[in-house]
């Protein structure tokens, strides 16, 4: 029974989230489609939507980082049990993803399908702007909504890792790492790879992106397993974690 009740805590508590973020998505197709109303005899200007899971990608992941702390402490305060709250995480973060993927390709299908006589704005979902998959046939369509869905579940699991972390640390930990890490990859990383290893590092990573989204299926398998080893480092920050005031 906790564990049914802290699964649909999980739903309302996003439920308004999602309802405002495609509320926004929808204002700007609905702004879109009038820009192509209005110059559609202007050749010289055009628009363009490409990729438009992907805000939905960056909306989950914060949504992951947002997962945590307060849901933590109402939980423990409740008397359900740190697995209960993680196992609800687990399946609120693949319920949330999956509806989200889904709806993505259909907005993505009907939007295709609105600007589809537009010379002015053009409209490209994420599957198709990587491989040139035509959203229109049913199994892109299909493999769309499920290569969002691996995506979605890795970055939301990458968010709540990251807070989880982040609440096991003191807070002159946070600040290092707050300041370090970003000034390590961002600064000390390039400039080490750029001076002294001759661009081996960035060609390295680029060989290992190139591999990853060389195919749709390698890609989500990735993001499968990245989604289960951010679950598992979860879990042995949650399963000992102390409620703070």
């Amino acid at each position: 029974m906790n564990l049914k009740v802290a699964f649909k805590y999980k739903l309302y508590d996003s439920k308004n989230a999602v309802l405002v973020f495609y509320a926004v998505i929808l204002i700007v197709i609905a702004l879109m489609f009038m820009f192509s109303v209005l110059i559609r005899d202007n050749s010289d200007l055009k628009g363009n939507m490409q990729g438009i899971e992907v805000a939905s990608a960056i909306f989950l992941f914060v949504v992951g980082l947002n997962s945590f702390t307060e849901d933590f402490r109402m939980f423990m305060q409740n008397g359900i049990s740190r697995r209960t709250m993680f196992i609800s995480q687990i399946a609120g973060t693949i319920a949330i993803s999956g509806i989200m993927a889904l709806i993505d390709g259909v907005l993505a299908l009907t939007g295709k399908l609105i600007f589809l006589s537009s010379d002015v704005v053009y409209l490209q979902g994420l599957l198709e702007m990587i491989y040139g998959h035509n959203i229109f046939k049913i199994g892109n369509f299909l493999l769309s909504v499920l290569f969002c869905f691996f995506l979605y579940i890795a970055l939301m699991a990458l968010g709540f890792l990251i807070t989880a972390l982040y609440y096991r640390m003191n807070k002159g930990l946070k600040v290092t790492v707050s300041i370090g890490a970003p000034a390590l990859f961002l600064v000390v990383v390039p400039i080490i790879d750029t001076f002294l290893l001759k661009g081996a590092i960035g060609s390295v990573l680029g060989r290992i992106i190139a591999a990853i989204f060389g195919n749709p299926a390698i890609c989500m398998l990735t993001c499968f397993v990245l989604f289960a080893v951010f679950s598992a480092l979860s879990w042995l920050l949650v399963r000992k974690a102390a409620v703070k005031d």
